[in-house]
């Protein structure tokens, strides 16, 4: 039982270990994809300067596939803080073949 409880310790922590974190910028655009090569919509958040994410350093797009959990309810977010004016903030990875995208998986509006 204990190394059952270290197993799952040390896989949230290697999955915090791991995360990038970009710089706290606003969403200048939003873009929905209808029809990508899965099949699956993505919402994308535009920043002309980039997001400023270590290692992702040229990601102008953030972006989450429909069916992410929480993906509605970032996109929600993602749309009150491009009214709003309000700075995001995104933890996730930047795309492992194209460092021009960086995938959501953590949302902060700040």
């Amino acid at each position: 039982m204990k190394n059952l409880m270290l197993g799952i310790v040390l896989s949230i922590l290697s999955v915090g270990v791991n995360a990038a974190e970009t710089s706290e910028k606003k969403i200048e655009r939003i873009q929905i994809q209808g029809n990508s090569s899965n099949g699956i919509a993505k919402y994308y958040f535009y920043n002309s300067t980039g997001w400023g994410s270590i290692g992702c350093e040229n990601a102008k797009y953030a972006y989450m596939e429909e069916e992410a959990s929480g993906a509605k309810a970032m996109l929600s977010l993602a749309m009150t803080s491009k009214v709003t004016g309000t700075n995001v903030k995104f933890l996730g990875s930047c795309e492992p073949e194209d460092n021009a995208y960086f995938i959501i998986d953590y949302m902060y509006q700040m």
